[in-house]
């Protein structure tokens, strides 16, 4: 019929990109009103980087959920990342063995700056992103 030519066909893509579109937008009002001195703009700029990133991770990692419990002095990725390594002296002349190791990617602390509760940036960014959170330690997408 002449109607349905006229029609563009819409695919999941372009759904999950309105939804996305408008859930930052509603969120960075929402997260203003607790943070007015930076502005709407830049809050959805973080919230939109922040998503994105961590959506990136976990993609990479091959999860759709992340297990992850604040760190105690216990946590091995923590002591690890200031043990002494040999190494190289980077381009600054600081020898790599001076430098924290960043927390391997997948560990409980690699999650950490997308999951803390301790920055509390990272903690309004993550309530306000679309998460779903299962005993205050599971995370994932609200929409896979």
């Amino acid at each position: 019929s002449h109607i349905s030519r006229h029609h563009q066909r819409i695919t999941r893509n372009d759904l999950v990109a309105a939804f996305m579109d408008e859930w930052f937008r509603k969120e960075s009002r929402k997260l203003a009103e607790k943070a007015p001195n930076v502005g709407v703009e830049r809050i959805e700029a973080a919230l939109r980087s922040y998503t994105t990133s961590l959506a990136f991770a976990m993609y990479k990692a091959r999860l759709n959920e992340v297990v992850f419990l604040e760190p105690n002095v216990f946590d091995p990725d923590q002591w690890d990342s200031f043990a002494p390594r040999s190494g190289p002296a980077d381009t600054a002349g600081i020898p790599d063995r001076d430098m924290p190791l960043p927390p391997r990617e997948g560990s409980p602390g690699y999650w950490r700056r997308w999951l803390t509760n301790a920055d509390p940036t990272v903690k309004l960014l993550r309530q306000a992103s679309p998460l779903r959170c299962v005993d205050n330690t599971i995370h994932g997408f609200t929409h896979q």
